[in-house]
């Protein structure tokens, strides 16, 4: 045992394994924490289908999108619309809801359940600022 090279011995063979079990620890741990705190975004092609055709025809007219699925946890915001639809994120408006299982703000609704909901599209003209076209959003 005196004359073993230093790649053989019991100590070297633990350094591996510590510098293995580690990498593969850290791996592991930045999968869930990279799950954990992704923002899903509503994905439903009808409504963004209606909600360009609303910024498109700014009538005034309320356009109503029903049964719109949304995931547990995912969120609508203005930013999102605003890449989504190439409209500036200061053109629309989310108006609040009284419903305990969606979190509101000025920017933002965020699910708390899986659920079918029904929104309203409101848009119109708007000469005296920066957006061409204002809108309105509400969860019903």
């Amino acid at each position: 045992m005196i004359n073993q090279l230093g790649q053989a011995s019991d100590v070297f063979r633990l350094l591996i394994g510590m510098v293995v079990g580690i990498t593969i620890f850290a791996i592991i741990y930045s999968l869930i924490v990279q799950t954990e705190t992704s923002t899903d975004y509503l994905e439903n092609e009808m409504f963004f289908k209606k909600l360009e055709m609303a910024i498109k025809n700014p009538t005034g007219q309320s356009y109503e999108i029903e049964n719109v699925e949304v995931k547990k946890s995912s969120q609508l915001n203005v930013y999102y619309m605003s890449y989504k639809t190439g409209l500036g994120k200061d053109c629309f408006t989310l108006e609040s809801t009284t419903r305990t299982d969606i979190i509101c703000t000025s920017t933002m609704y965020q699910f708390k359940k899986d659920a079918k909901l029904n929104f309203s599209i409101f848009c119109e003209l708007d000469d005296s600022g920066d957006c061409k076209v204002e809108c309105t959003l509400s969860v019903k």
